[in-house]
């Protein structure tokens, strides 16, 4: 881990759907590489609304900002800069009064000083941290339950003035942002805030520059007062004696800059040093901008370098890019590196500032080092949903087509009467099939959260809630004790046996394993459906966890295990019981992940008391699970952690740190996953932010494979288009989340998917309403398809998503061929196998509201393949395949599904997606040409078959 690493100046984490909704700025992107002309400074979008709360209070008011909750005011004892901070404690909301106008083809960062004392977290809340409300044209807040935020530094107790930071790319449907401040702590925690800055940044035109600038922060956006700031991802090299005097030389500054917002100014002697970039490519440039004012040395005076590294982070060579004295305006200085795999050279970073002795003043900016990248965001194409055309080319085949859409989360399937291993009843054990058919649905993988935790097998103490549950959903063996089972089934159906749990010591701490229940959970459920598991090795096991708050009965499964060696042992232990189970071969097709979302607050805090050291404890953690796993089967599928801010330095880790279990160099991994939600509610479906993401983290993807030589895949593990607002009332549910605008949507992150080669996308399968809504609701009052989002209804009634994976699926097996379509909303996909092609076209809108039909015509170059084709088609819209749209015009209730059960078959049946006849077309001039009408948020699939 480089020096500058060690030193970050702050760091951000996400929740679980900030985390899937926004560009992580310290990433490595792709981006287009930095002009070379000066550019206009970007300025400050809060300049005018007290950003730096220095204007006086008028009517005891805070002059540009409201107060929405809680206890906050402005205070002159403690400042970042000027005179006046804002002060703030325990639960507060401020909004700032201004909303910033969106611009489109821009990006929005904001940045504030922060500094806290005696702060104490709320379980399960986020600290403190600041963000950008994202506002519809009728300044509705037009996200869902989060917002665009981000967080200081993470630590209890207290912490000196640091800096937050992130940026975004906004969505579609919003037109203003709104800053505001939040801190959700406990009574006695203070909390300073000063210095907020807002700025947006024109992102790459239709034509995307493929190359990547691997220098993180070249141009010193992110810093965020004027006088003293420090950049992120730079710091000073300089005896530790020297340190102090050597950091108040080096600041960054907006009156003098070359390019962008902000130049590093250097007073004197001083050396500063950049993040390490990797460089995934044989050649790359490398640029740095400098200014002098008055420097006088006996040697260089002002100079920069460029420092190479091999995968060990040994320094290969040090090539010399500038020296400069006197006063002299703005000079670009590049350097081409080449051959860079010949000379195993695999990091690049800067070294420059002012040598021993001198004097003046030296600016530097737009420090770049750019490789070549295959990574590239799809091509941005005109509107129009009147007409489009599809061009198909059978002549150009790529690789065997295998739906990435064929995964669902079984959170809420581990829950009391789980369809998960047959204890939902008679509805989804039998007329909803819901077992049987799921693989035919598409479904190939079903995940399973954190098969260690309570949530599956393990001893836990009930809450209240649990306690006062219905039968069946906790069962206090020992009210003694206060421990119970909270898992899938508390007993099994057949023999209404207590089920055990997977990890328990004896009085003496001796360890008893015992994984019958979730072998149970396996063979009942996702076996038997002909599907297979991805498995979450975490859940710290209650009698292995370290048990830092004893008011909270749950925070244990979020700390480290007290023991590692017993932890490895567990995850031996399992493994080795799966493969004596089911075989190696078998257990090899499966997936296992170390973690989930371990970087987003509060799902892992690591030791209590610790909670600044969370990012290395959880490193420790994921290196033990491992060592433990691959002890019992050394080629077994391991996924690295999914969401979180801490995936750059875990590669870094994994590729070249010591591993912390086995004291070796690196930790193998086969895939690393993400969490990639949309951030758009029921109105708003915005999809460049989730690309981005997608590309961000493929390129950590590159840098693993590059420094181990080892290939590395990428899966999704949580998706979902329409992030939901908690538990809605019913009267509050929309169509968007039932219908089949979700089902296109998710069909859409399908086709991203294929694109950037995600092997898998799960659809964040939530509970049905069994698990939603109050016991005592009436249920003739409560619509079949109340809940949030899921695969299935309440009854078992196959929802349109899983129409979409159904569909999509129709390709697999063939090998993909050309397919573009020329204009949005049109997205097509095609795949060849034999003498037969299929060809999925579908319609998709940021907006789920939209409504027009567009005129697509189909042109297939089939060449000489034949001279006559018979044409079937499949569709998908808001009345074909739409068990949900059948279910309104019959006012379905679950008291209806009670009284007549077959009617969840009857509706499975009616919703089958319907084979239609749509003629014999001849081949002209070598193409077969279909017309389609198209209505927005639909698909059709058409399936061409040889007939002379």
């Amino acid at each position: 881990m480089s020096v500058a690493m060690k030193h970050k100046v702050s760091v951000n984490v996400l929740s679980p759907s900030i985390a899937l909704a926004v560009l992580i700025l310290f990433s490595m992107t792709v981006c287009a590489s930095a002009s070379v002309k000066k550019t206009n400074t970007a300025e400050n979008l809060m300049s005018g609304s007290n950003p730096g709360f220095e204007q006086p209070i008028k009517d005891g008011k805070i002059t540009g900002w409201t107060v929405a909750y809680g206890n906050a005011k402005v205070v002159t004892d403690t400042k970042y800069s000027g005179k006046q901070s804002l002060w703030c404690s325990t639960d507060v909301k401020v909004y700032n009064d201004q909303l910033i106008k969106v611009e489109p083809g821009y990006s929005y960062h904001i940045a504030a000083w922060g500094k806290y004392k005696n702060l104490k977290f709320i379980p399960d809340k986020y600290g403190v941290g600041c963000g950008l409300e994202q506002v519809d044209a009728n300044k509705v807040c037009n996200g869902n339950w989060y917002d665009m935020q981000t967080y200081l530094k993470y630590g209890e107790g207290n912490t000196d003035w640091s800096v937050a930071t992130r940026t975004w790319i906004i969505k579609d449907t919003t037109v203003y942002l709104r800053p505001f401040i939040l801190v959700q702590a406990y009574d006695g925690s203070q909390i300073w805030f000063d210095e907020f800055r807002v700025w947006k940044e024109k992102l790459p035109e239709k034509t995307v520059d493929t190359k990547l600038n691997v220098i993180e922060n070249g141009s010193f956006e992110v810093r965020y007062a004027v006088g003293g700031a420090k950049p992120n991802r730079f710091d000073i090299k300089a005896p530790k004696s020297l340190f102090d005097t050597y950091n108040n030389r080096m600041t960054c500054v907006e009156d003098t800059k070359y390019n962008g917002v902000a130049s590093m100014k250097i007073a004197g002697e001083c050396t500063v040093i950049s993040y390490a970039g990797y460089l995934a490519s044989n050649n790359a440039t490398a640029q740095i901008a400098v200014k002098t004012v008055g420097v006088k040395s006996k040697g260089s005076g002002a100079f920069a370098k460029l420092v190479l590294y091999d995968n060990a982070r040994r320094v290969v060579k040090t090539r010399s890019v500038l020296s400069q004295k006197g006063t002299l305006d703005w000079k670009v200085y590049r350097v081409d590196l080449k051959d860079i795999n010949k000379k195993k050279i695999r990091y690049a970073q800067w070294e420059f500032g002012m040598d021993k002795g001198s004097t003046g003043v030296a600016y530097f900016d737009d420090l770049q080092v750019n490789v070549l990248s295959t990574l590239r965001p799809l091509p941005r194409r005109d509107k129009d949903t009147a007409h489009a055309t599809v061009n198909v080319n059978c002549a150009v085949q790529r690789s065997t087509f295998d739906n990435p859409l064929c995964a669902f989360d079984s959170a809420g399937e581990h829950l009391a009467y789980s369809p998960m291993i047959g204890t939902a009843g008679k509805y989804i054990e039998g007329p909803g099939k819901w077992f049987s058919e799921r693989r035919r649905l598409g479904f190939k993988y079903v995940r399973m959260h954190d098969v260690y935790s309570p949530q599956y097998m393990c001893a836990v103490a009930p809450t209240e809630e649990e306690l006062h549950a219905p039968e069946g959903y906790v069962y206090p063996f020992n009210k003694a004790l206060k421990l119970s089972y909270h898992a899938a089934r508390t007993y099994y159906p057949e023999s209404n046996e207590l089920v055990k749990p997977a990890y328990i010591e004896d009085k003496d701490g001796n360890p008893h394993y015992d994984f019958s229940g979730i072998k149970y959970l396996l063979d009942k459920s996702i076996l038997a459906s002909g599907c297979k598991p991805i498995i979450g090795l975490y859940g710290i096991p209650y009698d292995l966890g370290l048990h830092g708050n004893p008011a909270s009965l749950w925070d244990y499964r979020h700390y480290a295990p007290k023991d590692y060696k017993k932890w490895e042992e567990l995850n031996y232990q399992f493994i080795k019981f799966l493969v004596d189970t089911y075989g190696k071969d078998e257990i090899r097709t499966w997936v296992f992940e170390t973690g989930n979302e371990p970087g987003t607050e509060p799902e892992w805090i690591g030791v209590p008391g610790k909670r600044e050291d969370a990012m290395n404890e959880f490193f420790k953690f994921q290196d033990y699970t491992i060592e433990g796993a691959r002890r019992a089967l050394p080629d077994i599928y391991i996924s690295g952690p999914s969401g979180g801010s801490w995936t750059p330095e875990m590669i870094d880790h994994c590729s070249s740190g010591i591993n912390y279990a086995n004291g070796k160099r690196g930790t193998k991994l086969e895939a690393l996953t993400i969490h990639n939600y949309w951030g758009g509610g029921a109105s708003d479906l915005s999809w460049r932010p989730a690309e981005q993401y997608i590309l961000t983290y493929l390129s950590y993807v590159k840098r693993y494979e590059q420094v181990t030589g080892y290939k590395m895949d990428m899966l999704d593990t949580e998706f979902s288009p329409i992030c939901m607002d908690g538990v809605p009332p019913i009267a509050a549910i929309t169509p968007a989340r039932e219908n089949h605008v979700t089902a296109i949507a998710a069909m859409h992150y399908g086709y991203l998917a294929w694109k950037f080669g995600l092997k898998t996308v799960t659809f964040f399968f939530e509970n049905p309403s069994y698990g939603d809504l109050k016991y005592d609701e009436p249920r003739n009052q409560v619509p079949e398809f109340a809940g949030m989002n899921t695969c299935i209804s309440y009854h078992g009634i196959f929802k349109p998503i899983c129409r979409s994976a159904q569909l999509m699926s129709m390709l697999n097996g063939g090998q993909e061929v050309q397919a573009d379509a020329d204009k949005e909303p049109i997205w097509v996909l095609a795949s060849m196998k034999g003498n037969q092609i299929k060809v999925l076209c579908y319609s998709f809108d940021v907006d789920p509201r939209a409504k027009y039909t567009t005129s697509v015509d189909v042109l297939v170059k089939v060449g000489e393949l034949g001279r006559k084709f018979k044409v079937t088609k499949y569709e998908l819209s808001e009345t074909k395949a739409n068990s949900w749209y059948l279910a309104q015009q019959m006012n379905l209730t679950q008291a209806d599904c009670d009284k007549d059960i077959s009617i969840v078959e009857r509706i499975n049946a009616e919703t089958e997606p319907k084979a239609e006849d749509a003629g014999i077309h001849e081949v002209t001039d070598g193409v077969v040409h279909v017309n389609l009408s198209m209505p927005s948020f639909s698909v059709t699939v058409l399936v061409m078959e040889k007939v002379d």
